[in-house]
């Protein structure tokens, strides 16, 4: 998942509005932002960054070559993890991207939420965006700007979050 047109691939392959309709029953809203659309934080323009363009995955997937397979965690035993894990393995297929489901109990998927060491995707549900915009990237493990789950340190990102908790 190193290479950006990778995760660029996937974020044009998974078909949100559907997991929204048949997993969630149409409550909720889709997009690419994690705070909800009543945060200071929430920005439409930016919301629909990534749109669902299979095609435009599929280039993307070509550009690449090779692709090897990707593991997408869940929690085991939660019918909206796996359904969705189902739905976005479903969509990563028709565009190129082959993967495998690994269910994994709750403590252990809390493990590797907090240290960071998810072999591939991984699907979980947070409820920080719902404080404040800062929140999100001080508390939550998939965003925090020091420590996070997907092992991402970026000096600027470091740097607006600290702005932003001290406003």
């Amino acid at each position: 998942l190193g290479d950006v047109r990778l995760r660029q691939a996937i974020a044009y392959a998974i078909d949100r509005e559907r997991i929204r309709t048949d997993i969630y029953r149409g409550h909720g809203n889709t997009g690419n932002l994690p705070w909800p659309s009543y945060s200071p934080a929430y920005d439409a323009a930016l919301n629909t960054t990534y749109t669902r363009d299979p095609e435009r995955a599929k280039a993307l997937v070509a550009q690449i070559g090779s692709v090897p397979v990707i593991p997408i965690s869940y929690t085991a035993g939660s019918t909206d993890s796996e359904a969705t894990a189902q739905i976005i393995q479903a969509d990563l297929a028709a565009v190129g991207i082959q993967t495998t489901l690994v269910p994994l109990d709750q403590a252990t998927s809390l493990k590797h939420l907090i240290g960071g060491t998810f072999g591939g995707l991984w699907i979980t549900a947070h409820t920080y965006a719902q404080y404040t915009p800062v929140t999100l990237p001080t508390s939550a493990y998939p965003f925090n700007a020091n420590k996070n789950t997907s092992n991402f340190l970026d000096p600027a990102y470091q740097r607006a979050v600290t702005a932003a908790w001290q406003i």
